[in-house]
């Protein structure tokens, strides 16, 4: 019995093929192949995980297939074994699926990958918010936040409502959103530092609680990039700046909130650190131009 294992991109019609394929593979041959496991990511994992395998692989012809995959691998027993346009030839080759080709055409891959994101974004156990990031009035794209409400519920309340922009203003006026505040520290192979909605400066902050509030769970680890986190100054003095880290920076464990990760924004993230800097402050300027809770529509 040969076991399939599929890894991919949830959003791409790429991995949706190799899926669909896989499935077909295991109704025709039942007693040849199962399809063991399918880890569906969005892109900022994925990312992660094809660059992960791409580095660690050491048999030359995994290597060989790692360095063709687009948005989905097929391991077969354990092993690398396709992208999905080597998976589709390889069962052509071998004449394994009766008119694969034209079965494949009558799918709306599409829309399945669409639904596939919807089902995903609207779960009940994480928050979803977005900002678009323009540097001197250029656009770069969108990052996604997946936020981990129920580890950090009042921490993820915070940061939602200041993407929103639902609470107005705080008693000294300060309008408590992101809309247009800054980054002002970017650190290479670091992290990069926004959110201070009081100036931009760097030195000030305010919450939808006031000046501060309490450190709420050190239960998640900065073991990877795209970690979100709330600056401080010390315990329990978070308020609006936060940070995203840019490798795995597990020194943070224990000393900051972190309550989310990037999901969404990998280019991004490599623009914004590329960008030139004088003091690790951007020389031009880069902001939210847009932000908000992150609403995607069912078809």
């Amino acid at each position: 019995m040969e076991e399939l294992h599929i890894i991919g991109n949830l959003r791409t019609l790429d991995y949706h093929k190799a899926k669909h394929i896989a499935q077909l593979l295991t109704e025709y041959y039942p007693k040849q192949y199962v399809l063991s496991k399918c880890e569906e990511l969005l892109e900022y994992q994925w990312n992660i995980r094809r660059d992960k395998l791409k580095q660690e692989t050491t048999n030359s012809e995994e290597k060989q297939i790692s360095e063709v995959i687009r948005d989905a691998v097929i391991f077969s027993n354990g092993c690398i074994k396709w992208s999905t346009s080597t998976f589709m030839q390889w069962i052509t080759d071998n004449s394994l699926l009766p008119d694969l080709e034209n079965s494949i055409a009558e799918i709306d891959f599409p829309d399945i990958a669409h639904q596939a994101y919807v089902n995903y974004i609207t779960n009940n156990k994480y928050d979803y918010v977005y900002m678009t990031i323009s540097v001197e009035g250029k656009t770069l794209g969108q990052i996604v936040f997946e936020l981990f409400r129920e580890l950090c519920p009042n921490t993820t309340a915070n940061f939602v409502s200041l993407c929103s922009g639902d609470h107005g203003f705080s008693e000294d006026e300060t309008r408590l959103s992101y809309l247009n505040s800054i980054f002002h520290r970017i650190v290479p192979s670091g992290w990069i530092q926004g959110g201070d909605i009081c100036g931009g400066s760097g030195l000030s902050g305010m919450s939808i609680y006031g000046r501060t509030f309490p450190d709420e769970s050190y239960s998640v680890s900065h073991d990877s990039p795209g970690i979100l986190g709330m600056v401080n100054e010390g315990r329990n003095t978070n308020s609006s700046q936060f940070y995203i880290t840019l490798k795995p920076s597990t020194w943070m464990d224990k000393q900051y909130v972190a309550f989310g990760r990037v999901v969404e924004g990998t280019d991004v993230l490599k623009q914004m650190e590329s960008l030139d800097c004088f003091n690790e402050r951007p020389i031009q300027s880069c902001i939210v131009s847009e932000c908000g809770v992150l609403i995607v529509e069912d078809n």
